[in-house]
């Protein structure tokens, strides 16, 4: 038995914590400031302006027992160090300034049918098939998408969705994109905190996503640092924006 400490609710989340986050590192949140002032103001419309100029730190030992004890979740909260946390899509909304979001009912839609061929030729420039036949690409190439569309990727991959391979477009990121460029109506709650859950159940191979949200609802919810535990900003190169000179289309 491991010796009971307030940081694991069980031996299993401590047995968690040392193989998969002991050791990891993470990749956070990146800021996100596009010059082109049609894309700024989308992204102000949708309500995401106050969560992607949020400061991109956070305290690294929370938010790898926030992700340990989330085999002992319940409700979308999680136990640790005495305090129930929550990450539903509402305690994120509300955490950033985004109460009221709701995913439309198009989007809905969308997420239980999606039609890929809609969808690549909205993405893709040139004749570039994706889908799931012989001999189509099961992702897309960053550099086979629109102008309109890379902007948006890299939107997701550093703020909603972040991650640091940026070459390929997986089919979750590229159903996201579609629904902003067709201006269907999202849930940026959801978006995270489904993001968040994508990686829980995941095989945990890759770094641990999501710092800086994490760090906010644990702080907010009210869990406390330790007094030898500093907030850090790990080393997250900025994606920059290249050969993208257009605003949105109308």
């Amino acid at each position: 038995m491991v010796e009971e400490v307030e940081e694991f609710i069980s031996d299993e989340a401590y047995s968690i914590w040392r193989r998969h986050y002991s050791n990891k590192g993470f990749i956070a949140e990146r800021k996100f400031t596009n010059p082109i002032s049609p894309f700024t103001e989308m992204i102000e419309q949708g309500g995401w302006g106050t969560f992607c100029k949020h400061q991109k730190s956070g305290f690294e030992a929370i938010v790898k027992e926030f992700y340990s004890n989330m085999v002992g979740r319940k409700d979308n909260t999680v136990y640790f160090r005495g305090v129930w946390v929550p990450y539903s899509s509402e305690a994120i909304n509300q955490a950033f300034g985004m109460e009221g979001q709701k995913h439309g009912s198009k989007f809905k839609k969308l997420l239980v049918n999606p039609n890929k061929e809609k969808i690549a030729r909205k993405l893709i420039a040139g004749k570039v098939k994706w889908g799931h036949g012989e001999g189509e690409k099961k992702v897309i190439n960053r550099g086979d998408l629109t102008e309109e569309a890379k902007v948006w990727f890299y939107f997701l991959a550093s703020v909603f969705v972040p991650t640091r391979h940026v070459c390929t477009v997986r089919e979750q990121e590229a159903i996201l994109i579609y629904a902003i460029l067709k201006g269907y109506k999202l849930n940026a709650g959801a978006v995270i905190e489904n993001s968040i859950m994508r990686y829980h159940e995941g095989n945990k191979r890759g770094l641990i996503p999501h710092l800086n949200t994490i760090t906010v609802l644990c702080l907010k919810a009210g869990v406390k640092a330790h007094w030898d535990e500093e907030e850090e900003i790990p080393k997250t190169s900025p994606l920059i924006l290249t050969g993208v000179s257009k605003g949105p289309r109308n």
